[in-house]
């Protein structure tokens, strides 16, 4: 186990970004104000722009580690279209070794030029905007390239959810971008298999959804549902619930609205329990999975898998501005999957330049009358926050609302106390720590507790408690006092080997023996037990059963 000089016990946990606060300055302030101006003019957008259509295909492909060879023609290319912009999803691009542990795919490359061959093989020209991959989870975004003068920000993000929940042989990717000025979001996702992993398929979604974040002008993170449009493609693997004989039986009469609430993946967004903020178009198709490779026969393999929809586009719009034109499979036979696409019309924001500039002026004009008048008063909803029992690694957060409640703009920020130079301890971070309200308007601040390896080892040795006043401050205006308590549940993680050495029990539960105690270990009792130093080999002195407490 490396420590890097330190003697720490190192164990992941998630970790959240702190920032370093003074009190407002001008420069500060005027951030500010210009980030509410900012927010203004989205909120007014529709006075200065105008919807252009804006076409989308997306294709998902599960393609079982094959080498491409089969002609991509029927797949991406339709007679009388040309979308103006390509999103395809791959996954199990490589199922070697190789790939999985050094995330090296010679395949990467032989696919992007396979595909970039089939788009540029007519009178249409299109240009690779990004693309990202990890391990064989591998999404392409192509644009027009009459388009790619329209596209501006455009980021990527990988959450990976495979073994142990963080290998990336089970992932999702996306590539984000702004098309004229509405955003759009695409996910490529493989998600854990079996029939019976119903509910690791739910937490992969909500582990991606949380995990998948891009990066703000101003600095601040937003996720993937934060977008005009958001496209989730990919082997979802969700299968259908039902007998193998009477599933064929019901592809054969075609009796789609029977197998679709047997689906498992309809069953869970009708249940809210995952996908629930996503829609999807209409299953008017066979199941994609799983077929005898090179054939159009459903698995005749000992296994006999039952047929599935495990390969789906799904789809979400924050206006009625989306029209899906088409989704449905395609019959390629390389892979046990069949490919799925689907194709879309959206309607992407364009800026009127003058009709922007009066709609700022009217909000600048706005701005300066209510600055003008007179001092801030604002409320809040609540003084103390109990963050209850607090683990390792685990965030906990509590809200707390603040209210405009005067008639000029209030400006907040969380200040630091007397002869401290920080607003917060380490271990409690504020989003947003700073901001502006305009009279009647009410903003939620997010506190959120994470003792994490860099302050875990305070807690550890009793010299930290979960136990703080803050001060949220209005500029020119009075002070708030909010009280922060809680319980650190004290374990292992994140304490210094020379303070786990001196336990011959659960750290939890029993008491450290004295520094110079001759009873004191030579090595955390956590390291073998956990295998790290010796597989197998007896500890003396501790018994198995009292090496960790039991919830």
């Amino acid at each position: 186990m490396a420590n890097n000089g330190s003697n720490v016990a190192e164990v992941g946990a998630p970790t959240l970004e702190k920032t370093q606060n003074n009190y407002m300055n001008s420069s500060q302030s005027q951030n500010v104000k210009m980030n509410w101006i900012q927010h203004q003019l989205k909120s007014r957008e529709d006075e200065f722009t105008e919807n252009k259509e804006v076409t989308i295909f997306l294709a998902t492909w599960n393609v079982n580690g094959r080498k491409p060879g089969e002609d991509l023609s029927a797949l991406l290319l339709m007679e009388s279209d040309h979308p103006d912009i390509y999103a395809i999803g791959f996954q199990e691009l490589d199922l070697s070794a190789e790939n999985l542990l050094l995330g090296y795919s010679p395949l990467e490359e032989l696919w992007q030029k396979h595909i970039e061959s089939t788009l540029n093989s007519g009178e249409t020209k299109y240009v690779m905007l990004d693309t990202k991959r990890v391990v064989g989870v591998f999404l392409l975004v192509f644009v027009k390239e009459e388009c790619k003068k329209y596209i501006s920000d455009v980021q990527t993000g990988l959450a990976a959810v495979g073994i142990m929940g963080m290998m990336g042989n089970k992932a999702g990717v996306a590539v984000r971008f702004n098309f004229h000025e509405s955003s759009v979001c695409v996910v490529n996702s493989h998600l854990n298999a079996h029939t019976e992993g119903v509910l690791r398929r739910n937490q992969d979604f909500h582990d991606i959804s949380r995990r998948i974040l891009f990066n703000k002008s101003n600095g601040e993170m937003y996720t993937i549902f934060q977008h005009d449009y958001l496209f989730w493609i990919g082997d979802l693997n969700y299968r259908i619930a039902w007998n193998d004989a009477e599933v064929k039986q019901k592809i054969a009469e075609q009796d789609w609205e029977f197998l679709m609430h047997h689906d498992q993946l309809y069953q869970q967004i009708q249940n809210k329990a995952a996908f629930d903020k996503l829609s999807e178009g209409p299953l008017k198709f066979a199941p994609t999975y799983k077929y005898d490779v090179g054939t159009d026969t459903y698995d005749t393999s000992e296994k006999m898998r039952t047929p599935a929809w495990t390969d789906r586009v799904l789809f979400r719009a924050k206006q009625e501005n989306l029209f899906q034109k088409h989704y449905k499979r395609h019959e390629l036979t390389s892979s046990d999957h069949k490919p799925v696409s689907g194709y879309f019309e959206m309607k992407a924001k364009q800026v009127i330049a003058m009709k922007k500039r009066t709609v700022h002026q009217d909000i600048v004009r706005m701005l300066d009358r209510a600055e003008n008048e007179s001092q801030p008063c604002a409320t809040i909803d609540r003084e103390n926050l109990d963050f209850g029992v607090v683990k390792f690694g685990v965030p906990v957060a509590r809200q707390v609302v603040i209210k405009n409640s005067g008639k000029v703009l209030a400006k907040y920020q969380f200040i630091p106390k007397l002869e401290e130079r920080t607003p917060t301890k380490p271990w409690l971070f504020i989003n947003p720590s700073v901001g502006l309200l305009v009279p009647g308007e009410s903003v939620t601040l997010d506190l959120t507790v994470l003792v994490d390896k860099k302050t875990a080892v305070e807690f550890n040795v009793g010299n930290e408690k979960l136990d703080d006043i803050l001060i949220l401050a209005l500029e020119h205006g009075n002070s708030f006092y909010l009280t922060i308590t809680g319980q650190y549940q004290t374990s292992c993680f994140g304490s210094l080997l020379t303070h786990l050495v001196r336990f011959n029990g659960p750290v939890r539960t029993s008491s450290p023996l004295p520094i110079d105690s001759e009873s004191c270990l030579g090595i955390p009792k956590e390291l073998w037990s956990s295998g790290f130093l010796s597989g197998g080999c007896s500890f003396s002195g501790v018994e198995g059963s009292a090496v960790f407490s039991v919830r």
